[in-house]
């Protein structure tokens, strides 16, 4: 199951825009139990394949692990790489 949920988080990071805006608002989801959300920031090849139910199911089955995750998500120290 570990290896499901870091498959998803990082589906979660591949749409366009700020990829940390995008873990942060998936991890909160996350936290929140708020599957539904997490669900709409996966990008869409991802969203094609699962449905949102399935989704959500699999999450609440996760229990712990999604919190333990979104936990560690939210709290890791982002290094932003100097350009210049």
């Amino acid at each position: 199951m570990r290896g499901v949920l870091l498959v998803l988080l990082l589906c979660a990071c591949g749409r366009g825009g700020q990829p940390g805006a995008a873990l942060d608002a998936y991890a909160a989801a996350l936290r929140d139990k708020d599957y539904g959300a997490a669900y709409d920031l996966m990008s869409e090849g991802f969203r094609a394949r699962y449905s949102r139910d399935e989704f959500v199911r699999r999450m609440k089955a996760s229990g712990r692990e999604a919190g333990a995750i979104a936990n560690r998500s939210l709290s890791s120290k982002r290094i932003t790489p100097e350009v210049g």
